[in-house]
């Protein structure tokens, strides 16, 4: 993966998990 797409892939993964929690 190139950096610039794993970080978006962190983000939306991050974002998921944000919504899960709340």
């Amino acid at each position: 993966l190139i950096a610039g797409d794993a970080m978006y892939f962190l983000l939306v993964y991050y974002s998921l998990l944000n919504d899960e929690v709340l």
